[in-house]
């Protein structure tokens, strides 16, 4: 039996955490269709900034809230 490389284990163990973030960006990510490439990657990285805002406001605060919740609270679905 050929053991499992050490590289591979590590990503398996902390792969976890990249799960949990496409999840909570798949619940209110911006889904825009255009043209223009670099249109799509700068709603990607605003889908990360709130769901990582959502995060810390999580840790900060110990309100387990929803996500959706979250952001109607902060108005960032208005």
């Amino acid at each position: 039996m050929v053991s499992c490389p050490i590289v591979l284990g590590e990503y398996n163990k902390h792969m976890n955490c990249v799960d949990k973030f496409d999840q909570n960006k798949k619940s209110c990510q911006i889904d825009r269709k255009a043209k223009k490439w670099w249109y799509r990657l700068f709603f990607h990285f605003i889908d990360a900034a709130v769901v990582n805002s959502y995060v810390l406001y999580k840790l900060q605060s110990g309100n387990n809230i929803i996500i959706f919740i979250y952001l109607f609270n902060n108005n960032f679905l208005l």
